[in-house]
């Protein structure tokens, strides 16, 4: 997928920095909102459109805040 959408790379990176934020549940719909543009049913690239990729991401940014 971040061949097709680079900037997923920065969004993980991204979450990883906030690891330490007392409030996660806003951080992590900040991400949400994010990611909802680049991947999943609403991006504007079919190859990565699938609410398949859309979870894989999303289980990513998780990870990388470890919630």
């Amino acid at each position: 997928m971040i061949l097709v959408e680079p900037r997923l790379i920065d969004l993980e990176h991204r979450a990883r920095r906030m690891r330490k934020s007392r409030n996660r549940w806003l951080t992590y719909r900040t991400f949400k909102n994010e990611l909802e543009s680049l991947v999943g049913w609403h991006c504007s690239r079919p190859e990565i459109s699938s609410s398949a990729h859309y979870e894989v991401v999303v289980d990513r940014v998780l990870s990388a805040m470890r919630i």
